[in-house]
């Protein structure tokens, strides 16, 4: 039996620059013809023996082979490979639904924002009850959703590059205070991400966020944006940006900013008023091999000490209290759902995002466009 992993480049951008500029999850009609033509060159799904997973390629891909999947491999007796899909997740699925044509069984590590897009568009497979009961008897209970589990947890910090700045932002507020905090911004385009944190910033507790007032948060974001050198799409476009010194502060990635500072760059970052981002390992609709995809899934949730391996490398959380436990403290420490960092934090209302996406992502276009 074969596992085919089919990976994108990176968790931390890529798919939104070429996929979800603009989060249009249904797909144009010239966009659905060149995707289809990318699924029917990729042959018939469910061949004899082999499980396709959506993923991640690059070291993401590389980390997760050795410490999660291959060990799931050894176990169940089928061979890994992977397959590059770069930046086609989301519109992927979607062109396989369209063609009925299901390529993939399992996504790994899919944004919020497009996992619960597909868990409300009826693209993911609900999650058996016996499975949710054995999941639930290994992780805590808000890390099972309806169609899967939370992995590969990151946060949107409030970042500080410590060399054009003597002080540090502490808080959402002080990314808006021009006046204490000088200098440009980087800010990630993530429409979600920035309305939450405009709504933090203007004084909106988390339990008050949602239904979101978007008049309000946009008007937030009016008084930040003439300040944001860039709404940058993937890590590297702001970890460029603090290595040449062109901003001062921002919503920064916390893996990225980890990555950075461990490499001897001048860059911090606080959790007060951070956004949780909990990425989804999902099951397709549809799927040729879904049993198996759900014991890969629960067999990557009981693997504790490979997610403490995983997530020593990768800076992301996971979702086990015992791998926090059993990794390096200081490492624990860098990552969202260590017990001091994430009660920190807001997390979106991503269902609410599911149902309103369409309204939001045109709004956000329209102010970036102004």
């Amino acid at each position: 039996m074969t596992i085919v992993v089919a990976t994108t480049q990176g968790i931390e951008g890529t798919e939104y620059t070429m996929v979800a500029k603009r989060l249009k999850m249904a797909v144009t009609a010239g966009t659905a013809a060149t995707v289809l033509l990318g699924v029917a060159a990729c042959g018939q799904a469910g061949d004899d023996g082999t499980l396709v997973i959506g993923g991640w390629g690059g070291n993401f891909s590389d980390t997760t082979l050795k410490t999660l999947a291959q060990p799931f491999a050894d176990e169940a007796g089928i061979e890994v490979q992977f397959d590059d899909a770069p930046g086609e997740q989301a519109a992927r699925i979607r062109a396989m639904a369209q063609a009925q044509n299901i390529e993939w069984d399992t996504v790994d590590s899919f944004s919020p924002e497009f996992a619960f897009s597909m868990y409300h568009d009826g693209l993911a497979a609900e999650m058996p009850d016996d499975v949710r009961a054995e999941l639930e008897s290994i992780l805590p209970a808000e890390m099972v959703t309806s169609h899967g589990i939370t992995f590969s947890t990151t946060g949107f910090v409030i970042g500080c590059n410590e060399d054009l700045l003597d002080d540090c932002p502490q808080s959402i507020e002080d990314v808006w205070d021009v006046d204490k905090f000088p200098g440009e911004r980087a800010m990630i385009d993530r429409p979600l991400i920035m309305l939450t944190a405009a709504l933090a910033a203007d004084g909106v507790a988390e339990e008050d966020m949602f239904p979101m007032d978007l008049n309000r948060a946009f008007a937030k974001l009016e008084e930040i944006k003439p300040h944001v050198r860039t709404w940058y799409s993937a890590g590297d476009q702001f970890q460029q940006l603090i290595r040449e010194d062109q901003v001062t502060t921002g919503m920064w990635w916390s893996g990225r900013t980890t990555a950075m500072a461990q490499e001897g760059k001048n860059a911090s970052f606080t959790w007060d008023g951070a956004i949780y981002e909990p990425a989804q390992n999902m099951v397709i609709k549809g799927a040729h091999n879904e049993e198996l995809a759900w014991d890969y899934l629960v067999h990557l949730a009981g693997n504790a000490e490979g997610q403490a391996e995983w997530a020593s490398t990768m800076f992301y959380g996971v979702p086990s209290p015992e791998a926090l436990e059993i990794m390096d403290e200081e490492i624990a420490k860098t990552l969202p759902d260590h017990p001091e960092n994430k009660p920190q934090m807001v997390t979106p209302d991503y269902q609410w995002y599911a149902e309103n996406r369409e309204e939001v992502e045109q709004r956000w276009a329209e102010f970036l466009s102004n």
